[in-house]
């Protein structure tokens, strides 16, 4: 074997490579997000009725009632909005964390 045929032997090798790494994410998306067709309309309503409670309740009253807001909140907010599209949020954040790292 010459370096040309090693070369294009490495070379075809990544693309395999490639491939099955996206593949392999593509898995392990479809393991942490639930589609939204799979939500019900009594899902649906129910996250609604979920969301604007705790809203009302966690976010917005103590600021109403004291002029208080918890650093924290933002946090908390989007980590709840995010674990939406979660299947389980086990799964979900570990997909999620392994996008960042």
């Amino acid at each position: 074997m010459n370096s040309e045929q090693l070369r294009k032997e490495i070379e075809e090798k990544k693309q395999q490579l490639a491939q099955l790494e996206a593949e392999e994410a593509n898995g392990f998306r479809n393991e942490a997000i639930k589609p939204l067709s799979e939500f019900s309309l009594q899902d649906k309503v129910e996250f609604f009725d979920k969301q604007y409670n705790n809203v009302t309740e966690h976010y917005l009253k103590p600021v109403e009632d004291k002029g208080y807001q918890n650093e924290d909140d933002d946090h908390y907010a989007w980590e709840e909005f995010m674990e939406t599209v979660a299947k389980d949020k086990g799964s979900f954040w570990k997909y999620y964390n392994s996008l960042i790292d």
